[in-house]
């Protein structure tokens, strides 16, 4: 790309884009470079990978060559860029999937003049809190036109439902049970974590489960997700959401990964929670039929 030009001519020149913030996806980098230069993502994909075989790579997870080329084109080292990638395994959320935000990060980033942008942590399957303000990732809606989060998008309301889990105790304690699950299930998964002895079933087997009630059944392509809902104070942060269109034809784990709303992700976990934990919380849901 030449410098100071909005056409993408060469790959390897520089971005006139800030740099990555140290947390940051590379598709956030991507879609923020996208914006700038008015173009489409997979555009700017394309020009970075002229030359490369990325046959086995995406955005996320480029290989050493792009990786090289990126560090260039961003003007920081291979290290930096490395560190920002996401690894091939399962427990991250398919590519298009990853719009969860936390409203209070990103008024971080206004206050430090830095734009807003999608943190790694919240592109896992099972992330469903913000880890440094502790309050519930929710779902971003991008501007017509737009692919990145910018800093004039209105983030209020979001705010407010993120601000109200505070003043509402039995909220709270529904969502923070919900997250335990996630957090030790994904520990579990991903990294070997010992599984609560006093929980039901196994890892593998509450894995599963998380699988079985978001598979459609039956002519109507219900799901037990499409079946549960909740009082009107959880159901900003868990319901069940359009879950059967936006997986497509998809089976099995992919359908998780494909879910864009972490509060479809939390109905996924509370129905299977409610099953696996001896102590959780009662209230809120509708009874379904034995997992």
């Amino acid at each position: 790309m030449i410098v100071g030009s909005t056409t993408p001519e060469r790959a390897h020149a520089s971005w006139l884009i800030p740099a990555p913030a140290g947390d940051e996806t590379l598709r956030s980098v991507l879609q923020r470079a996208a914006d700038f230069y008015e173009l489409r993502p997979d555009a700017l994909w394309q020009s970075l990978a002229e030359g490369i075989d990325v046959s086995s790579g995406d955005i996320d997870w480029p290989p050493d060559a792009i990786v090289a080329r990126l560090a260039h084109t961003l003007g920081v080292t291979a290290s930096r860029v490395q560190r920002l990638t996401l690894d091939e395994g399962k427990g991250w959320l398919a590519a298009g999937a990853r719009h969860a935000y936390c409203p209070s990060c990103w008024r971080e980033d206004d206050a430090m003049g830095r734009p807003r942008h999608f943190r790694r942590a919240w592109a896992r399957v099972l992330a469903l809190h913000c880890a440094r303000h502790g309050k519930p990732l929710m779902l971003w809606h991008p501007a017509r036109g737009h692919h990145a989060p910018r800093a004039g998008d209105d983030i209020t309301l979001a705010e407010f439902l993120a601000d109200a889990v505070d003043t509402q105790p039995d909220v709270r304690i529904a969502l923070d049970a919900i997250h335990d699950v996630a957090v030790r299930l994904d520990r579990c998964l991903s990294f070997g974590d010992p599984w609560p002895p006093s929980w039901k079933a196994s890892p593998t087997e509450a894995r599963q489960m998380l699988v079985h009630v978001m598979t459609p059944d039956g002519p109507a392509e219900s799901t037990l997700l499409s079946q549960a809902y909740t009082n009107a104070a959880l159901r900003p942060f868990v319901h069940s959401g359009p879950n059967v269109p936006e997986a497509g034809m998809t089976e099995g784990w992919e359908r998780l990964r494909r879910t864009r709303d972490p509060a479809t992700r939390r109905m996924a976990l509370w129905l299977v929670g409610s099953w696996l934990v001896p102590t959780w919380p009662s209230s809120f849901l509708t009874p379904l039929p034995p997992l």
